[in-house]
């Protein structure tokens, strides 16, 4: 299935925005199915990202992964 570079874009910032929400729920939650169940996405969007070959960083200061530019998508 060909994808376009929009299409690329919005999966690479969903799963962006997924890596971010997972990292956050287990820092939050006490329930550790809950916390094994994030942390498992946690790693499955990382790898997804890595294999993207997106370049990303995580920022200290707003505490989540950024994107280090737009043409790494």
């Amino acid at each position: 299935m060909n994808t376009t570079a929009k299409e690329q874009t919005e999966r690479i910032v969903s799963v962006l925005r997924a890596l971010n929400a997972s990292m956050q729920l287990s820092d939050c939650m006490e329930d550790a199915e809950i916390i094994g169940r994030s942390f498992r996405l946690y790693e499955i969007c990382l790898d997804y990202l890595r294999r993207q070959n997106v370049a990303f960083i995580y920022d200290e200061d707003q505490s989540m992964y950024i994107l280090l530019s737009r043409e790494s998508i």
